[in-house]
């Protein structure tokens, strides 16, 4: 998403409009921010790290 983003516009903001807004459902309200770690076994550094920028 993010090359197809970079190639629609030269506009930082604009990128950064289009990376948050879900195009085919790829965003969704309820998967938490370690989503893609589920079934994969969470490293405690990474955990660690996203607990203190995401609450």
């Amino acid at each position: 998403k993010l090359g197809w983003a970079m190639g629609q516009t030269h506009d930082l903001e604009e990128v950064k409009k289009i990376m948050h807004t879900p195009i085919s459902g790829e965003i969704t309200e309820r998967e938490p921010s370690n989503g893609y770690l589920i079934m994969q076994g969470g490293v405690p550094e990474v955990e660690e790290f996203i607990s203190k920028y995401r609450k």
